[in-house]
């Protein structure tokens, strides 16, 4: 079946321009001239009038979690709450519209101690107030922390935990838990819940699925692939739910067997469903201060902290070098950043390694990045959402570097960008806009030299992301023989001003030529 679209501005992001472009059977086999493409159309080709609106290739997740975008549909949202009243007010309004009892888990997640007025985390003591039957879990924003109250400190154990290397467990002045945990002490007992919703979850994830079409995405990121959300990809993938392509990365630590055993997968996609590597964490958050830096934050001596000794990263590391797969690494603040690329030196790991996020690294490391072949996927994002806190942690001038896309592009690296769903929504028209501003909530500019053209943002999500995934022979950009993967926004990117990138909206997107989402 043949699609002709017309009437639209084009970016194909090759020499090449177009007036109209011709798919058939999902592959695009024509970008030109309209009369060509109408001369070549069957007399059955469905024409599609766009009505002035411009056609791009469709923005591809360069790093996310979508089956963990799926779990927190059942979540309680806490994103915005200013005030620890708030979270109580959303939480026992959710609880009453799900009809929980008062037994029941209560999982809420989104909530970011540097948006409450406090500036500090709750604690099981105060979401004892919501409930000391129901065991409570808050997870923050970043996904790296978060806090328990009594009763699910009982429920998983905690009462009298241990203290955990690369992770921390606060304590009240007596040495108790005071229900506050970050990074592996966090994802040690957090991992001890059984999801309410694992029934559900093939439905959850077309839900997802959705969203990220929404916003203009046909192929999506599940960042961490364990025993559980393999089960449920794999289960979407037999059963032909999955209707983005989805690519998955193995936790190295946990379950690197994952990836060993499951060849139908392995760098190939299978039901829309392929496993692409490993993924590595080697530290936290900036905004959280679990990022290990070299230098103390602002007003602290805290550098943040490592999640394993160089020993353990090299050995992990290893794993994806000897199998020739490639290794997607979390990785911060510029302490971690230096330990990564001292451990791919010495592993000499070379398939396209990813530095995920990437936010405090210096010009050093920028140069030793382009030197070791690594691709760095920026949450570029993190200007807006953060820009302001890092300012108050980081100071102007390692501030103003967060996400230092200019620098990348000044030495030719192909970096993408990524919003690490679900952390914030999956929402390109406002990382265009962060790239190309570089405003912080408050409405300061951090990091001017930082900032790129419109082209170069639009290159950081479509081509490049392309080039991560070893793809950019089949998607990123429009031409013939490439994968009908489209998006049209109803206005042109290269032809707005820079502060109208964010309002971009997104009419309809298609994967292979058949349409996932329209615009209501």
């Amino acid at each position: 079946m043949q699609k002709l679209f017309y009437n639209c501005d084009i970016i194909t992001l090759e020499d090449t321009k177009g007036e109209c472009l011709l798919t058939e059977d999902g592959v695009i086999s024509f970008v030109g001239d309209l009369d060509e493409g109408k001369r070549r159309a069957a007399p059955d080709c469905e024409k599609i009038d766009l009505c002035g609106a411009c056609l791009l290739p469709a923005f591809i997740d360069a790093h996310s979690h979508i089956s963990q975008v799926a779990q927190t549909l059942t979540l309680c949202a806490l994103h915005g709450s200013r005030s620890l009243a708030e979270i109580k007010e959303k939480i026992l309004r959710f609880k009453s519209e799900r009809n929980l009892s008062d037994t029941d888990w209560i999982l809420a997640f989104g909530y970011d101690n540097n948006d409450l007025e406090s500036r500090r985390h709750p604690t099981a003591a105060e979401l004892d107030e919501i409930s000391v039957s129901n065991p409570i879990l808050l997870t923050h924003a970043s996904g790296h922390m978060g806090v328990f109250n009594s009763a699910a400190l009982r429920a998983i154990g905690a009462e009298n935990p241990q203290d955990i290397e690369g992770g921390m467990i606060g304590r009240t002045s007596s040495g108790a838990p005071d229900g506050y945990m970050e990074e592996k002490a966090f994802f040690y007992y957090s991992a001890k819940l059984e999801s309410k919703e694992k029934s559900d979850g093939v439905r959850l994830m077309r839900e997802a699925q959705k969203l990220y079409a929404s916003y203009g995405i046909a192929t999506a990121q599940d960042g961490l692939v364990n025993e559980n959300n393999f089960a449920l990809l794999s289960e979407c993938a037999k059963k032909g739910e999955l209707f983005l392509d989805v690519v998955g990365y193995v936790d190295v630590k946990k379950c690197p067997q994952i990836y060993k055993e499951n060849r139908e997968y392995q760098n190939k996609y299978n039901g829309r469903f392929k496993l692409g590597g490993y993924k590595l964490f080697l530290d936290g958050s900036p905004q959280g201060k679990t990022a290990w830096l070299t230098e103390p934050y602002e007003g602290d001596e805290s550098r943040g902290y490592p999640i394993y000794s160089d020993d353990e990263a090299e050995r992990l590391c290893r794993i994806a070098q000897e199998e020739d797969v490639q290794l997607l690494t979390h990785v911060n603040g510029d302490a971690a950043a230096d330990q990564l690329l001292r451990i791919l030196a010495k592993t000499k790991t070379k398939r396209r390694p990813v530095a995920i996020h990437a936010q405090v690294m210096r010009r050093d490391q920028i140069a030793a990045l382009k030197k070791q072949n690594v691709i760095p996927s920026f949450f570029v994002a993190h200007v807006y959402h953060w820009g302001d806190v890092h300012l108050q942690n980081l100071g102007q001038e390692r501030a103003s570097r967060i996400s230092a896309a200019r620098e990348a592009e000044d030495l030719h690296i192909p970096f993408t960008f990524h919003q690490d769903s679900p952390v914030i929504p999956p929402n390109m028209a406002e990382t265009l806009w962060c790239a190309v501003a570089r405003k912080t909530k408050s409405g300061k500019t951090l990091g001017k030299d930082e900032s790129i053209d419109v082209l170069t943002a639009i290159r950081a999500v479509t081509i490049n992301a392309a080039h991560q995934y070893f793809e950019e022979d089949k998607k990123g950009s429009l031409r013939k023989g490439k994968l009908a993967d489209l998006v049209v926004l109803d206005k042109n990117p290269l032809k707005i001003d820079t502060d109208a990138l964010k309002n971009l909206q997104v009419l309809r997107t298609y994967k292979e030529g058949e349409l996932i989402y329209s615009k209501k």
